[in-house]
């Protein structure tokens, strides 16, 4: 059963690509880290594609709502761990401030626990930082376009963080 939500899952994913790559809308898109090194990196991989906006950059997850409510992003690529306020908490208050703005969360660190927390605080997705820019791409096209993008062994294992992230 697991292995059927999977490949259905991942079918689904494909498929949002696919739509969103013919979509003429561009997907507003707000980064935050507070490592400036990846944050730059991010932007500089995400401004690269023509279908993608990136509106604004910011170092931690406090200033999140704030600058969300000034740009209007569609997705929020956002670090896990950050000193002042982390991805997940400021994920939570981002849900309330603007609740049509989707969460994709970029970590170093990938366990059960932080994929669920992540799920739970209403993410769309969660993508480890050592993946190549190919999926950084991928995932904030499919997380634009309505999808979720999950670490494919964490799907197998909680197969409700598709359940989580569309509540």
């Amino acid at each position: 059963a697991a292995k059927g939500k999977l490949k259905a899952a991942i079918a689904s994913s494909a498929a949002l690509a696919e739509r969103m790559q013919t979509s003429k809308q561009e997907p507003r898109v707000l980064v935050v880290d507070d490592n400036d090194f990846v944050r730059k990196s991010v932007v500089s991989v995400l401004g690269q594609a023509e279908e993608i906006d990136v509106v604004a950059e910011c170092g931690d997850g406090i200033d999140v709502a704030a600058v969300a409510q000034d740009v209007r992003p569609d997705v929020v690529v956002m670090d896990l761990q950050m000193p002042i306020m982390s991805g997940i908490d400021a994920a939570w208050i981002l849900r309330s401030a603007q609740p049509s703005a989707r969460v994709l969360i970029l970590s170093g660190l990938i366990t059960m626990q932080s994929v669920q927390e992540a799920a739970g605080a209403g993410a769309s997705g969660y993508l480890q930082k050592d993946g190549d820019a190919v999926s950084l791409l991928q995932a904030v096209r499919i997380v634009a376009a309505g999808g979720t993008h999950w670490p494919r062994d964490m799907v197998l294992a909680g197969s409700h963080l598709q359940d989580s992230a569309q509540r």
